[in-house]
């Protein structure tokens, strides 16, 4: 956590016109932080922030740098990573596809790229490990940034945390974007210091947020978020277990992000976990929840 006399962290958003990452998005600008951000319409993302969140332009036009460009383009990742000389001190990875209906009774919603999240996290490990001659730290050591990604309940390889009820329509509709994040996560992983994965390890620390099937609704409130989590970086190891519920709003999402990592950048004690959020069903109108579990 930032005190009055320390700098407050540098932030780097990849995917900030989506729900999650557009609320800490909001919130970071609110609170003072620096951020570059990547749109492919930088208009848009203004719009967003503006008449959306209720960011005023003076603070966009004081802290919100906007590179244009796609996640493809590895000189404009490279742009956005790179803040005042140095790498980001957080970067936030929020981006993703909305499902389309496909005419197969094997994978009856897929992606325009079933491969979006995980080409796109491929992209930003690339771009951080070429820029690591200007991270900056304590003298003779690298200041390696923590990377929060957006994922999703359901591609754990331990315990369970989607409830049983949904379960097999949660797998059968959900199929291909859930081996999407689930290779997403793997790559984040292998590129993080303290994976036993081999590869390049550009990130000191990460978080893996996995909520619960994502509304549009009004946010509860942190104080309504149920968290469980699993350590990320080694599958031998467990953790607290899973907080199973049936969904949480974006706004939710996005403020737990912004109250729990980038605000406790320093000390966060999720580094190395794979975070589950939720609602407690009762917060939530069920027909919402199937609704979304078909649009998510």
């Amino acid at each position: 956590m930032t005190t009055p006399t320390t700098p407050k962290p540098t932030l780097a958003f990849f995917g900030g016109t989506g729900g999650c990452a557009g609320a800490a998005l909001a919130l970071s600008l609110k609170a003072g932080y620096t951020v570059h951000a990547l749109a492919r319409t930088p208009s848009k993302l203004s719009k967003f922030m503006s008449e959306t969140h209720g960011v005023p332009d003076e603070t966009l036009n004081s802290h919100l740098h906007i590179i244009e460009g796609s996640v493809s383009d590895t000189q404009a990742v490279r742009n956005v990573l790179l803040i005042e000389g140095t790498v980001a001190s957080v970067v936030v990875f929020g981006i993703g596809s909305y499902p389309k209906f496909n005419k197969s009774l094997l994978t009856p919603f897929t992606l325009d790229d079933p491969h979006v999240c995980a080409g796109a996290m491929r992209a930003v490990v690339e771009a951080v490990d070429g820029l690591k001659c200007y991270l900056r730290g304590e003298v003779g050591r690298e200041r390696k940034p923590l990377l929060v990604t957006i994922s999703t309940t359901g591609v754990t390889r331990k315990t369970r945390d989607v409830p049983a009820v949904v379960l097999p329509m949660y797998h059968y509709f959900l199929r291909v974007m859930h081996d999407d994040k689930r290779e997403m996560e793997d790559i984040l992983e292998a590129a993080t210091v303290g994976s036993k994965r081999e590869g390049k390890k550009p990130f000191g620390r990460s978080v893996v947020v996995r909520p619960s099937l994502l509304t549009d609704g009004e946010p509860k409130g942190l104080e309504k978020v149920r968290v469980g989590w699993e350590v990320h970086a080694d599958e031998s190891k467990e953790g607290q277990g899973p907080a199973v519920g049936y969904a949480i709003s974006r706004a939710d999402v996005g403020a737990w992000i912004f109250a729990e990592v980038i605000e406790k950048e320093a000390s966060t004690p999720w580094a190395g976990k794979a975070v589950r959020t939720r609602i407690p069903v009762y917060e939530t109108e069920m027909w919402e929840v199937l609704t979304m579990a078909l649009m998510a």
